[in-house]
């Protein structure tokens, strides 16, 4: 079995590859490499409470 390569390094760190305290932060970090960038922000998901018998 081989590996495979991409010509962006960053390719494989995926959504979890930076975070920062603030939108602004992140988009100083990027302006400062010179990268374009896209802000997505953090979404939690909504848990609905269910009992065991909801199961059945």
């Amino acid at each position: 079995m081989g590996w495979t390569s991409t010509r962006d390094p960053y390719a494989n760190v995926g959504d979890a590859g930076f975070s920062f305290d603030s939108e602004e932060a992140a988009k100083a970090f990027a302006e400062r490499h010179g990268w374009e960038y896209v802000v997505r922000k953090r979404h939690t998901p909504l848990l609905k409470v269910k009992s065991y018998a909801d199961n059945f």
